[in-house]
Parts: C-alpha cells; structure tokens; sequence
C-alpha cells in the first residue's frame, strides 16, 4: 500500500534488526509489532527516540489500519475496539498522534 503511494518502504526481521536498520539514517516513520524477541515495540520506540526523537513512531496492529484508512475516500469508523484503551497503552490515542505528525486529520472518540 504505502510503496504504490510512492514511499520507500524497509522490513526488519526483529527488534535488533530494526534499530540496526533505524541508525543507518534516513526513516521518516517507524511502524512497529509489540511482542517481539530480544526487545518489544516500547522498548525499541524508546531506543529510536533516543537516536531521533523527531521520527514519529506508531505501535501494534492498529497502524496498519489507520494508514490504510488515511488513504480511503469518505470517512473511516472503527467500532468494538475500546480494548485497545486499555492494553499497555492508549493505542487509539498514539495511532491518531502518529497520523496527526505526519499530517493526517484524525480524531478519537469514546
């Protein structure tokens, strides 16, 4: 999806390999899995933070959907996902911040 938009996208299998890849330079966004071997999704954000805190970063699942969602025509809704307020963190909160510092109107209701 994001490479038919024209953007250069790099996988990482893993969090090492990802912080490898993230200091090499030259990441405009960072999506990232959660549960992870050797480090997890918080742990590795906080370490690319450290590196370039100005790189937004956006956590779990959840991104997928707001990125494809960024590129839909009308208005994208997603209901039954009040878990998500309440896992290790607000993911709601954090994807609407992530599209939001890439330039995306988005709005989270309760």
């Amino acid at each position: 999806m994001l490479e038919t938009r024209g953007y250069r996208v790099l996988t990482a299998v893993g969090s090492e390999k990802a912080l490898e890849i993230f200091r090499e330079g030259g990441i405009d966004l960072v999506l990232s899995d959660l549960i992870m071997p050797y480090m997890d999704g918080n742990e590795l954000i906080r370490r690319m933070k450290e590196i370039a805190p100005e790189v937004p970063a956006i956590l779990d699942e959840l991104p997928l959907l707001g990125i494809v969602a960024a590129y839909a025509a009308g208005t994208t809704t997603v209901h039954g996902a009040r878990e998500l307020r309440v896992k290790e963190s607000d993911r709601i909160a954090v994807l609407v911040q992530g599209l939001r510092a890439l330039g995306g109107r988005s709005a989270a209701r309760r």
